[in-house]
């Protein structure tokens, strides 16, 4: 998986990674990392499964959740 191989390549875990989606093509990604955030405008099956959901990208969705996590 090509997630795996960034991992990987940067000496991460799984638990140190964050990504983000919004649709059915995100649901590989949202199964294989436990720290899965879902945009605003996801789909209700995105939503429900991810860890946190964010607001849109065009409300600064990105931003808003690592300001919430604390990550900047």
């Amino acid at each position: 998986m090509g997630t795996q191989k960034v991992l990987d390549y940067y000496g991460l875990s799984k638990n140190e990674a964050i990504a983000f989606g919004d649709g059915c093509n995100d649901v590989s990604i949202l199964e294989y990392l436990p720290n899965f955030v879902a945009m605003g405008n996801a789909k209700g099956d995105v939503k429900n499964s991810a860890k946190f959901v964010t607001k849109d990208i065009f409300n600064d969705g990105i931003y808003y959740v690592f300001k919430t996590l604390n990550i900047i």
